[in-house]
């Protein structure tokens, strides 16, 4: 688990055929609860050849969602 601004996010690599799909996990902030408050999914076709550089572009899609909500709010 990694955080951002306050929030614990995941970068998720989900075993495809011969490759590596991606997901994001990001939780609400409050750590004595574990509410997942956006699950990032991404085209199939967009696949990784290992394990690590799907899990780091999962936790880039959290990082992105998360600043977008920051700026949309201000």
């Amino acid at each position: 688990m990694t955080q951002y601004k306050g929030y614990p996010v995941y970068g998720v690599a989900v075993p495809a055929e011969h490759c590596w799909n991606v997901r994001g996990l990001i939780f609400d902030r409050d750590l004595t609860q574990t509410i997942e408050i956006k699950r990032i999914e991404c085209a199939p076709d967009l696949t990784f050849k290992n394990k690590r550089e799907a899990e780091e572009y999962g936790l880039k899609l959290c990082r992105q969602w998360i600043d977008e909500q920051s700026s949309a709010g201000a």
